[in-house]
């Protein structure tokens, strides 16, 4: 499935910690009204922004030492000053969208048809969930996928504690693409076409390796070709030399 995020800005919800605030994430902000009420500073840049000619915005503070941008109005961001200052970017939701398997023309298969995703949704599928949870549920997979939750012969980690992606084996693929409405012939003929790109690829190769050789030959060629030329144009000289001098006798 693919995920998209609704934009909505950055700041602090209820003048308290938040979980926006404890987890460092590009999707730092809940709420639009939260974009549009914080200055997206922390407490000591806010300092630097007035001291700067920033303006008397309210840089006002909960009992816990956090800004309470949850009580700033449109008034504090007119009153700020500095324009550049303005409330950072972030996101409130991530939308979840179910895209059908379909057939695939990757040829870096070992064998089989290759999987890859359609490009029209299922909108009745359609989900939308909010930072919060989808940063935790992410974290959770992260954490049994760094645990080994996957088994080693159909898995692979390109780093140590990096989640690792299942590996599908032919028989795999075709059952889900199978059980998608794809039919036998379908999968015949993307068979087809990949020993076809691997034939092509393997070609090219080749060629690549012979490119040197090539090389080689034309450059032998163009030395041949000025020898050759430069012998004629001295042919060519004496001969005119013996016609001046048979002239002149």
């Amino acid at each position: 499935s693919r995920g998209g995020g609704a934009g909505a800005g950055g700041g602090a919800g209820e003048g308290g910690p938040t979980t926006t605030q404890r987890r460092k994430s590009c999707m730092s902000v809940r709420t639009l009204d939260e974009s549009l009420h914080s200055h997206g500073l922390s407490p000591s840049r806010h300092g630097r922004s007035r001291r700067d000619g920033g303006g008397g915005g309210d840089n006002r503070r909960g009992d816990n030492g956090n800004s309470a941008d949850a009580a700033a109005g449109p008034r504090d961001l007119d009153d700020s000053g500095d324009s550049r200052g303005g409330g950072g970017v972030g996101f409130r939701c991530v939308e979840v969208r179910h895209y059908p398997r379909s057939v695939g023309d990757h040829p870096c298969v070992t064998s089989g048809p290759p999987v890859t995703i359609g490009w029209e949704h299922d909108p009745s599928r359609r989900s939308v969930v909010s930072v919060d949870n989808f940063e935790r549920v992410k974290e959770e997979e992260q954490r049994r996928a760094a645990a080994g939750s996957f088994p080693s012969s159909s898995s692979s980690s390109s780093s140590r504690g990096a989640p690792r992606v299942k590996v599908l084996t032919r028989d795999e693929r075709e059952s889900l693409l199978k059980e998608a409405g794809h039919s036998r012939r379908e999968l015949t003929k993307a068979v087809r076409e990949v020993e076809r790109a691997k034939r092509r690829r393997r070609k090219a190769i080749h060629n690549v390796k012979l490119d040197w050789f090539d090389d080689a030959m034309e450059s032998a060629g163009r030395k041949l070709k000025r020898l050759a030329l430069r012998g004629s144009g001295g042919r060519r000289r004496r001969r005119r030399r013996d016609d001046d001098d048979a002239s002149s006798s």
